[in-house]
């Protein structure tokens, strides 16, 4: 898809969102930040929540502050397209701009899942490269829907220790469980890989 193509088909998923979304939901979209925001080196986070309950002692995120406590991030869905068609520096379709989820909170945390699924089904369907950084662990049904909606999707799945991780991952799943959920992954044929961030000695 050239140049062109790739802005008259931004163009006219823009046009179709504003015939689809209420006034409001148009506003809150204009507003928020992934309607302007410029793609980091890792491609554009997109934020499924904010805030986080893992509490694992390395992150960063507490420092800028973010809860220890985390809600659905407030747009939906269209909402979240809408705002990308808006955003200058995003480029949609395949071979575009990588979408990266997991940045300021854990994607599928029981808060967080049914927005990132949501966000999942949206950003699949553009065919955009797409990953997830994440410790959670999934039912097979999850599994199942986030292969049907993006079987292009990238799972990045942190372990950064094995033994005595309660010190600094204190409410994070037990690394173990997060093995085998990479293995069920890649039986369902979804891309994953070994997250080993940060290196802690």
């Amino acid at each position: 898809m050239d140049l062109i193509k790739r802005l008259e088909f931004k163009e006219k998923l823009r046009n179709k969102l504003e015939n689809e979304l209420s006034p409001e939901s148009i506003e809150r979209a204009r507003k928020d930040p992934h309607a302007r925001r410029y793609p980091r080196p890792c491609g554009m986070t997109i934020h499924t929540g904010i805030g986080c309950a893992y509490s694992c002692t390395y992150c960063y995120i507490y420092n800028m502050g973010f809860p220890h406590k985390a809600q659905p991030y407030p747009l939906s869905g269209k909402e979240l397209l809408y705002a990308l068609t808006l955003n200058p520096y995003v480029v949609l379709g395949p071979g575009g701009t990588m979408f990266a989820m997991g940045s300021v909170t854990e994607p599928f945390l029981p808060e967080t899942r049914d927005r990132a699924l949501e966000y999942i089904e949206v950003l699949g369907s553009l065919g955009n490269p797409l990953q997830v950084s994440s410790k959670s662990v999934l039912n097979d049904e999850y599994i199942t829907k986030i292969k049907e909606y993006a079987p292009h999707i990238s799972f990045l799945e942190t372990v950064v220790c094995i033994r005595d991780c309660r010190k600094i991952e204190p409410l994070a799943p037990d690394p173990m469980n997060r093995l085998e959920f990479m293995g069920r992954l890649v039986k369902a044929g979804i891309n994953v890989g070994l997250f080993m961030r940060p290196i802690i000695p």
